[in-house]
């Protein structure tokens, strides 16, 4: 074989390489990690973190969780909150009660959502803004507590949720490889 016959096949496998791990490496893209904290009117808390795709709804994360959930759809307000562990209100009347499960962001402390599940676009995180539904992003803490108004959910932090990942960690856990490319 001649030089430009091995150049060649040596161009053409460092580009199926490179394609290959390029494929790999989006099959394995870093998650966005939410812990989810909901606390229910005994006072015991479910605790769980959350793997999901960057901006996914708070109605997407939680039918991500362990729990069985009930929900109601309206569609100009999406998705809204019935009952969580059969706690709460039947699916066909939602707002059967005064008290609701309340959906809390934790930004060191719980503040009230401003903004719903899954309506409309991702909300600009502006605390006096309105618009749009809660977008997830890596390292947000979201919470839920039953009764009236102001309940809150108990205190907790990202890190006793979703606990630091390995190191090398790729988000599904199939691959962690080293690959170099040399002539």
């Amino acid at each position: 074989m001649d030089k430009l016959s091995i150049s060649i096949k040596m161009k053409t496998k460092k580009a199926l390489i490179a394609a290959l791990l390029a494929l790999i490496l989006a099959a394995t893209a870093q998650a966005e990690r939410i812990g989810v904290v909901v606390t229910f009117p005994d006072g015991t808390t479910h605790k769980e973190c959350i793997e999901t795709e960057d901006n996914a709804s708070a109605y997407e994360i939680m039918q991500q969780t362990s729990l069985p959930l009930g929900w109601s759809y309206d569609s100009t307000w999406g998705h809204g909150m019935c009952s969580i562990n059969s706690i709460g209100c039947p699916e066909d009347n939602c707002y059967c009660s005064s008290d609701y499960w309340g959906f809390y962001i934790g930004t060191g402390s719980w503040h009230y959502s401003p903004v719903g599940f899954d309506a409309g676009d991702c909300w600009n995180r502006d605390w006096n803004s309105w618009d749009g539904h809660y977008c997830a992003r890596d390292g947000d803490l979201i919470g839920f507590a039953y009764g009236p108004w102001g309940t809150k959910p108990v205190s907790a932090s990202f890190g006793s949720i979703c606990p630091d990942r390995p190191s090398g960690y790729g988000g599904g856990g199939l691959f962690n490889m080293t690959m170099s490319i040399t002539e």
